[in-house]
């Protein structure tokens, strides 16, 4: 919050439009990554206002694009228990727009590999089916999330912080999801049952790119492939951004000593 049905996000997007038009050198084009429009408990509140505003934001990237020659682009950024989440979401939503080359243009999506991976998305098919349904996908932000099995949840207790939401996804032996909003009620609902050791875990907590796996404990970093790479630069992706920022909550054992050094790593 504020999502996309209050107009301090939308008054604050075209100032930042704004702003960045100001900063772009000739010949590049600019992202803004933002919330994916509300949280998911909110959406029948806010849809039908925050609808508007994206309208409204579009329509003033356009002028800005007319006035300035600087092309911008909105994108949503998908996340688990929003309103946007999976690819299925953000392929329906972008069907359901209003008709119009301003929309399409200027609004498009954020690709966090983090956030895909935690809904145990396949990456490569998933931008495959967005490019197929002509999405923009103006950035893709390079993430990891944290990965284990149900034998080794309570690896994942340390990670459990009071700053971050890190909703949890486990996919049960019949290929079922199981979602939890936070990792800390999924410790602690999960531990009244009695299901598969291996049934995976991924949870939204991003991790340094570099992260070590080690007694069970993983990251979805091994997702990040040549050939999905290769599947993003074909779709014409224009900026690709590292996004670890929880290196100041991570349990002490996994915090960098160096902060410079630790992002010298990810790059």
């Amino acid at each position: 919050r504020p999502d996309w049905s209050a107009p301090q996000r939308l008054a604050y997007t075209c100032r930042l439009a704004d702003l960045l038009a100001n900063l772009l050198p000739d010949g590049l084009s600019g992202s803004i990554s933002t919330v994916p429009i509300a949280y998911r408990a909110d959406a029948p509140r806010a849809t039908p206002t925050a609808l508007n505003h994206l309208i409204e934001a579009a329509h003033h990237l356009h002028h800005l694009h007319e006035k300035t020659g600087r092309l911008i682009q909105l994108a949503l950024e998908p996340e688990p228990d929003c309103l946007l989440e999976t690819t299925a979401d953000c392929i329906a939503f972008f069907n359901h727009l209003p008709d119009g080359d301003v929309l399409r243009k200027h609004i498009g999506l954020c690709f966090d590999t983090c956030h895909f991976a935690v809904q145990f998305e396949e990456l490569t098919d998933s931008l495959r089916r967005l490019r197929h349904a002509a999405i923009a996908i103006p950035k893709l932000q390079i993430s990891a999330a944290l990965q284990t099995d149900t034998a080794h949840a309570e690896r994942l207790r340390p990670f459990c912080d009071p700053v971050y939401l890190h909703q949890t996804r486990i996919r049960r032996t019949d290929g079922t999801i199981i979602p939890y909003p936070d990792l800390t009620e999924a410790l602690d609902r999960e531990a009244h049952h009695n299901h598969d050791p291996n049934e995976p875990w991924r949870t939204h907590y991003h991790v340094p790119l570099y992260f070590q796996p080690d007694a069970g404990l993983q990251s979805t970093a091994d997702l990040l492939t040549p050939h999905f790479f290769q599947a993003a630069l074909n779709t014409g992706i224009p900026h690709f951004e590292i996004e670890t920022y929880t290196l100041h909550v991570l349990p002490h054992a996994h915090r960098p000593e160096n902060l410079t050094e630790s992002l010298l790593r990810e790059y």
